[in-house]
């Protein structure tokens, strides 16, 4: 049941809607033509991003302008996505939670996430945040893992701009902003979600 939620963009954000959970303004996007009334519209820059099969910045296309459009998708085709209005963001950070079939939760050290080339290429620990921050994160993860009634690791990303945390992307599974456990934890992610 989280698997279907998560491995659809759409779900997935309409889920966290659904919960009071902040995220980025997004909407459905069935064809190009529904792409250019957006962009016409709202007058802003969006990241397309496919609804399934993309990660690691795969299927992901920024569109500024009509030109974009024209220049990534020929004959109006495209494949169901998402368009999320572009946030600048202060920083990314993550929460690798686990949760047992008892409902009892552990969290591991909030992780400040940066990238090369849309893939993570390191992950801080812990993260340069408030501990008011910190505690919404972990807050807002417990609420996700609740509701989705997730046994396991769950990794959950989020956007951080002027104290607001956005929530950008749930990932029911160990997730890579996590492997830095298997080093500095006396329990590693792997090891957690086998207990879990």
């Amino acid at each position: 049941e989280a698997l279907e939620i998560a491995q659809d963009r759409y779900l997935e954000k309409s889920f966290l809607k659904s919960l009071g959970i902040r995220t980025t303004p997004f909407y459905k996007i069935d064809n190009s033509f529904e792409l250019e009334l957006l962009l016409k519209q709202k007058k802003k820059q969006f990241i397309l991003k496919t609804r399934r099969f993309g990660y690691d910045g795969k299927g992901q296309v920024r569109i500024k302008n009509h030109s974009d459009i024209k220049r990534n998708f020929s004959q109006q085709l495209l494949p169901p996505s998402i368009a999320e209005e572009v946030l600048d963001f202060d920083k990314e950070i993550s929460i690798i939670l686990a949760r047992d079939t008892k409902g009892i939760m552990k969290v591991f050290e909030a992780a400040e996430n940066k990238h090369k080339d849309g893939i993570l290429f390191s992950s801080l620990v812990p993260a340069k945040i408030s501990k008011k921050t910190q505690k919404e994160a972990v807050s807002i993860s417990k609420k996700i893992a609740i509701n989705l009634n997730y046994i396991g690791v769950i990794g959950v990303e989020f956007f951080l701009k002027n104290e607001q945390l956005y929530v950008n992307e749930v990932a029911p599974r160990v997730h890579n902003s996590g492997h830095w456990t298997m080093d500095a934890s006396n329990i590693s992610q792997f090891e957690q979600h086998i207990r879990a």
